[in-house]
Parts: C-alpha cells; sequence; structure tokens
C-alpha cells in the first residue's frame, strides 16, 4: 500500500511537473495572428509602400529612430547619439555598439551607408529608387553641393545633405530617418524579397504568397524584446472571414468594422482598443488636363452633393470624425477653420455643373479597392448622394493586385478611393499634392507648391505649421478633393491578449501585446 501510495505521488509530480513545463512552453512559444486583407507587392523593405504592408513590416526593421506611440514623437533607437550641425548640411550619427541584424551579424556603419545609398538607388547593385526623398538628398551630381553618406569609423556615419534638397526635406529629417529601415550591406531587393533581414524586434521566418507571413521574436534584439514570441500575419479577403476567425479564436485581432462593431461589443474576453488614424479617406478627383475633374466646378459640385456625416453614419457606424482637409487633428499642422466650407449644397452642386456645360448631370467612375470593405461601402453611398444630383457613378470594384498597377501606378481613373499610407509629418501628408513629387491627384498649383516648399525649410516650429495651415486652406480653396473623415481605429483581442497600442499611422505593433 505505501508503496503504491509512492507511486501514485511520483505520477502526481510528473504530471504536475508536465502541466509546468506545458505552461512554460505555451509562454515561451506564444503566437499571436493577426490577418490582413491584401498580399504584399514585395516583402523586401521599402519596395511596397502600402498601408498593410508598412504596418507588418515594420516590425522587422529599425531605424535610428522609433515612434514614441503616445507622443507620436521620435525616439532614438538605433542610432545613439544624432548631431545636426550648424551648417544645416551635416549630420554625424552614432550608432549603439553591440547591435546584430537577424542573420546574427553585428550592424555597423558600412550596414547604413548601403542602407541609405539602396533607398537613394546609388548602390552598384542596383540602381531602382526606393525613395525619391534620399535620391535627392544624397544626389552626387547636385551642383550646389553634393549629397553624400560615409562611415568615419565602424559606428559612426556622416551624412552631408545635398545642398538644393536640404531646403525641401530638412524640417522632416527626423522622420525621413525613422522610416529608413538598416539592412545588412549588399542584400538586394531580390534577396530580401525572398529572405528579409532586419534589425527589429521580430525575424523572418516564412511566406507563402496569398496566405500568410510569419514572424519569430529576435532574441539578440538590442531593444526591449516583445513578450510574443511568434507572429502570424494571414490574408483573409473578406471581412465576414476575418470576424468567423476571430470568433473561433483562429485569430487574435479584428480591425472592428461598423458591421461587426456591437457584436464585438459583447462578445466575452474581448478587449477593445479605440483611437484616431490620421488615415484620411477622401475621392481623389483627377485634375490632369484631360480629366472631367480639370473642372474646378465639377470638383466643386462633387463636394456641395456629399453628404458626409451620412457617410459616417452609414458605411462608418457613426464613429470616427469628418474631415475637411487631408491632415488629422493629431497634428499639429492640423487647420481647424475649414469645417463647413463645403456643406451639403444639392441645388448649388447643379448649378455648378450647369455653369460647366452639365445641365442634365454626366457619368464618371469611381475606383475603389476590392479587399477594402469600409473603401466599398463609402463608395455605395458616395454613388447614391451623387445620383441624387444627376451625376452617373459607376463602380470599378478592383482587386489591389489591379488597382496598385492601373489606378496607382498608370493614373487610370477619373474619381478614386484610396488610402494612402499616413505619416506623423505634416510634409509627407501634404507634399503629396504639390507639382512637383509623387502627385496622385495630378493638381499642378504653383502657389501650393511654393508653400510647402517654405514649411519645408521653415525651423521656426509655428511658422513652419502657419505654412502648413495655408496650403490645407488652398486645398479646399481648389476643391482638390472631397475629404470625407478619420474612420478611427477600432481593433479587438481576444484569447487574453493585451496591451495593444494604437498608432495614428500604419503600424501594427506587436512588441506592446502581452497575455494574462
Amino acid at each position: 500500500m505505501f508503496k503504491k501510495m509512492i507511486v501514485l505521488f511520483l505520477v502526481a509530480v510528473l504530471i504536475l511537473s508536465a502541466m509546468g513545463c506545458q505552461n512554460n512552453q505555451t509562454q515561451d512559444d506564444l503566437t499571436f495572428i493577426v490577418p490582413i486583407r491584401i498580399d504584399f507587392a514585395s516583402i523586401a523593405p521599402s519596395v511596397d509602400v502600402s498601408a498593410i504592408t508598412k504596418s507588418v513590416l515594420r516590425n522587422m526593421h529599425d531605424a535610428f529612430y522609433r515612434y514614441n506611440p503616445e507622443t507620436i514623437v521620435p525616439e532614438l533607437s538605433m542610432a545613439e547619439e544624432i548631431i545636426y550641425h550648424e551648417d544645416g548640411r551635416t549630420v554625424t550619427v552614432n550608432l549603439k555598439q553591440g547591435m546584430k541584424f537577424h542573420n546574427g551579424n553585428e550592424v555597423k556603419a558600412d550596414d547604413v551607408v548601403y542602407s541609405y545609398l539602396r533607398l537613394g538607388g546609388y548602390t552598384d547593385d542596383q540602381d531602382e529608387v526606393l525613395d525619391s526623398a534620399w535620391e535627392r538628398l544624397l544626389s552626387p551630381t547636385d551642383e550646389a553641393g553634393p549629397g553624400s553618406v560615409t562611415a568615419i569609423d565602424e559606428y559612426t556615419v556622416e551624412f552631408v545633405l545635398a545642398a538644393s534638397a536640404v531646403d525641401a526635406f530638412y524640417s522632416t529629417i527626423e522622420h525621413r530617418f525613422a522610416d529608413a529601415f538598416i539592412i545588412p550591406k549588399g542584400l538586394t531587393n531580390e534577396e530580401m524579397g525572398r529572405n528579409p533581414i532586419g534589425a527589429g524586434p521580430y525575424k523572418f521566418v516564412s511566406y507563402v504568397a496569398s496566405d500568410y507571413i510569419a514572424f519569430e521574436r529576435f532574441e539578440d534584439y538590442h531593444g526591449t524584446k516583445p513578450q510574443v514570441q511568434r507572429v502570424e500575419f494571414k490574408i483573409y479577403n473578406d471581412d465576414n472571414a476575418q470576424f468567423l476567425a476571430f470568433q473561433t479564436k483562429e485569430v487574435n485581432y479584428l480591425p472592428l468594422t461598423s458591421a461587426n462593431f456591437d457584436e464585438v461589443q459583447r462578445m466575452e474576453g474581448v478587449e477593445i482598443i479605440e483611437g484616431m488614424s490620421q488615415d484620411i479617406r477622401q475621392i481623389w478627383l483627377n485634375q490632369r488636363e484631360d480629366s472631367l475633374f480639370s473642372d474646378i466646378r465639377l470638383r466643386q459640385a462633387v463636394n456641395f452633393a456629399i453628404d458626409k456625416n451620412r457617410i459616417l453614419q452609414v458605411a462608418n457606424g457613426g464613429r470616427g470624425m469628418i474631415l475637411d482637409t487631408h491632415l488629422s487633428p493629431y497634428n499639429p499642422a492640423f487647420n481647424n477653420n475649414l469645417q463647413n466650407v463645403f456643406t451639403v449644397d444639392k441645388d448649388r452642386a447643379k448649378e455648378l455643373m450647369a455653369q460647366a456645360g452639365f445641365p442634365n448631370g454626366f457619368d464618371t467612375s469611381l475606383a475603389v479597392v476590392a479587399e477594402n470593405q469600409l473603401d466599398v461601402d463609402i463608395a455605395t453611398v458616395i454613388q447614391d448622394e451623387l445620383a441624387q444630383v444627376g451625376i452617373n457613378v459607376e463602380l470599378r470594384v478592383l482587386p489591389w493586385a489591379e488597382y496598385f498597377p492601373t489606378v496607382y501606378r498608370e493614373f487610370n481613373y477619373e474619381m478614386a478611393q484610396l488610402q494612402i499610407v499616413a505619416y506623423p509629418d505634416a510634409y509627407r501628408m501634404l507634399a503629396r499634392f504639390a507639382s512637383t513629387g509623387f502627385n496622385f491627384a495630378g493638381t499642378n498649383n504653383p502657389a501650393y507648391d511654393r508653400l510647402i516648399e517654405l514649411a519645408a525649410a521653415e525651423r521656426d516650429l509655428e511658422q513652419q505649421y502657419e505654412y502648413y495651415r495655408q496650403a490645407q486652406q488652398m486645398l479646399i480653396d481648389d476643391a482638390t478633393n472631397v475629404f470625407l473623415m478619420d474612420q478611427g481605429v477600432y481593433v479587438a483581442l481576444n484569447n487574453g491578449f493585451t496591451g495593444y497600442v494604437n498608432y495614428p499611422f500604419a503600424f501594427i505593433d506587436i512588441t506592446t501585446i502581452t497575455k494574462n
């Protein structure tokens, strides 16, 4: 009997021990699964600049700065110190020592030099420009004063910014540094598209096109290691499929929509995080010379015809915030004096159409990304709103793989909905309408261009913000687009996960997530 009790005791100990090991293993192998709507055009850093790609790959990469999610202020990350010299062109960066890439190699100055030359299209092994700002800032042929990036020693890098580009970008240089990922020297876009290597808190594990991408925690990360061991971003093109996967805990993260918000609120064991996004939902109006909307009267007519509040209520469940500009109130350069410029006035819309030669209305089209249900919902309301004034809208609901090359790259559209990546700095938001850069709307206003130039060169922040506010007023004066709303960010976590922090730009940050 005594021996039997001893055996039972030992069995119990083994079971408890096994349970303890299992629990430890659960923590060590903690997996967090996120649904995303569309696949990547490329997983090489800075090649695909879509919002979803940016929001995912930021987990795998690091830069001189990372953003504080509460203040949206760039804080030092890979840099130990950054010195901005009085000449306005020279910047010295002292790297932290001992940092490692995901392949185990130490991060050194030569890697930084290569990373920035790659962005500008100046490496010997590739000539593709990934970032036009760094192409200009590092231009070796700038007649006013060439740009360069040089390794001073193993951990010190010196930038000399091209003289003709400094005024255009200096006010936003910290944000440029924060968005420039550091990768190992010599890796081409083709190699990075197969097996990307960074220096961030998560490292690449595997990628299956149209299915998922997986990362695991990088144990040698130089910063605070996240608790979640493994993260998978799985592609669910349909909102209903995402919701069902969340219900069954197949995924642990869910972007909430007007269709599922109330039901998710009633679910037990679910945490909901709310915030603003800075992603400005809008109708882009193609203003190139051969386009229908090169006529300001038609742009004004569309603006007067649309009831933004109805869109907010019907398409977004009343959540978010109506906006009249391309900046969010999150941004200190936000112009708060633009409300009620285009109030709903369908009679005025008809008058403007008649003045433009369309007394009986006209036909047009609206291009929408098929995988983005909110865009599709908004487009449906827009179609009805414009029909009330005689504008017949054909909805072109296109998969991203078709939308990206034909609409975004080739400007094959009359009206378009597109959620372009939000950034914390006003320059990168408002320069989208300057004729000197990539300009999706096709605007051409020299006075607007000049305001953006003045703001970019201005060192005094308050004066800089004033230029940006004037630029926003000019966007309204020109009826540039139909600025609709910041839809907000509403995210749910299940299965005991907590700690998610919202960023008002494209970043699904896994590093803050823990499990109760």
